[in-house]
């Protein structure tokens, strides 16, 4: 809704990063006592839109946590009523692509009624060439324009936020959608939208009903690799203690070797190295979500159904199939699927099975197919 002069209304959600950052006198980068105001260099946003800026962190983007998500999705939920015409979220490259995703999930399907566009920068605001600036004068314009969906802006390019990964630490356009093209992007003041952005909701009022901001906590992601002993990892099943939920990061789309190999590394009484820590896994609640090396890939009939014997024995020992999903978002939608089916009060095996219920479904566009 724009306000008396005609600007578009936009809340600016702030939670620190390299963009709020300056270098000390040894050159580390680190967020300061007094957040940089992330808009001072660029004076000419604060007159083309009307910006309400709500710092809700100022921390470096790794030190985030799942509860951090929570929050994040929970200040943009409470505002979704309040007039604005989008949301810009100000954030660290390091974990964007959790967040951006963890937003996505917890608002729901869409279309939204304005888009949540997440931006940063690679570079400190005391830099002789920062490009905060202008990632942040893009994002205020995307966020004023028809999207109606989570969205990473960045270098330029307009990507879906649950499909966002970070590509390189240096590289000022340093994020892409693996397997697809951005939905659009800005150049010379200019923007352009392909085909496949979601436009914002415009028929009728959006309720939010589907609004569920849970992440589990206690998930942890393995990459397996040659030689990896499964056997390594045998605590994370056992005690109080254990871990919720397993993402497992396999090799090819989505096989894992067939035996251990070196015995002393084996699970007692699993001699069927990764098949059979996926095995004890299962039966006792713990739901392990296979994904394939490439988040580009969506092998069709879903991970592991290529054929191979090793991707089928990982499937039939109850591995669930995370098809065509980015690392982060594979870790942060197990999350929210464990919280939903705790939040439902079930154990062993129905979580397993509402778990695999949430994973098998798209919901926000997430999923490569």
């Amino acid at each position: 809704m724009a306000d008396a002069t005609g600007r578009p209304r936009l809340c600016v959600v702030t939670t620190g990063g390299t963009i709020a950052m300056a270098r000390d006198h040894a050159g580390t980068a680190r967020p300061p006592s007094d957040p940089i105001d992330p808009f001072a260099a660029v004076p000419d946003v604060r007159d083309k839109f009307d910006l309400e800026v709500v710092p809700l962190f100022n921390l470096d983007s790794v030190n985030l946590t799942p509860s951090h998500w929570t929050a994040l999705a929970e200040a943009v939920y409470a505002r979704r009523d309040a007039g604005f015409d989008g949301f810009v979220v100000v954030h660290g490259t390091d974990t964007m692509a959790y967040s951006a995703a963890a937003l996505a999930l917890a608002l729901g399907p869409g279309p939204l009624p304005w888009p949540v566009v997440f931006t940063g920068a690679q570079r400190t605001a005391d830099d002789e060439a920062p490009d905060g600036p202008t990632n942040l004068r893009d994002a205020c314009e995307v966020a004023a324009g028809d999207f109606g969906e989570v969205l990473v802006v960045f270098g330029g390019e307009i990507l879906r936020g649950c499909r966002a990964v970070k590509r390189s630490a240096v590289a000022l356009d340093g994020f892409e959608m693996p397997g697809a093209e951005p939905l659009g992007g800005l150049l010379a003041g200019g923007m352009w939208t392909g085909m496949n952005a979601v436009g914002r909701r415009r028929e009728k009022e959006w309720t939010g009903d589907s609004f569920f901001a849970g992440f589990a906590e206690g998930v942890a992601t393995l990459r397996v690799t040659p030689g990896v002993e499964p056997g390594w990892f045998r605590g994370l099943l056992e005690g109080d203690g254990r871990a919720s939920g397993l993402v497992l990061e396999t090799l090819g789309a989505g096989n894992v070797p067939e035996s251990a190999g070196d015995a002393q590394g084996k699970l007692p009484g699993a001699g069927e190295g990764w098949v059979g820590l996926i095995r004890q896994a299962t039966e006792r609640g713990v739901p392990v979500v296979l994904t394939g090396s490439f988040a580009g890939d969506a092998p069709e009939g879903g991970t592991g159904e290529g054929g191979y014997a090793s991707g089928r024995a990982a499937l039939a020992a109850g591995g669930i199939a995370a098809v065509g999903l980015t690392a982060a978002c594979a870790d942060v939608k197990l999350r929210w699927a464990l919280a939903k089916a705790q939040a439902a009060g079930e154990e062993g095996e129905d979580v397993i099975t509402r778990v695999r219920e949430t994973m098998d479904r798209v919901w926000v566009g997430e999923a490569l197919t």
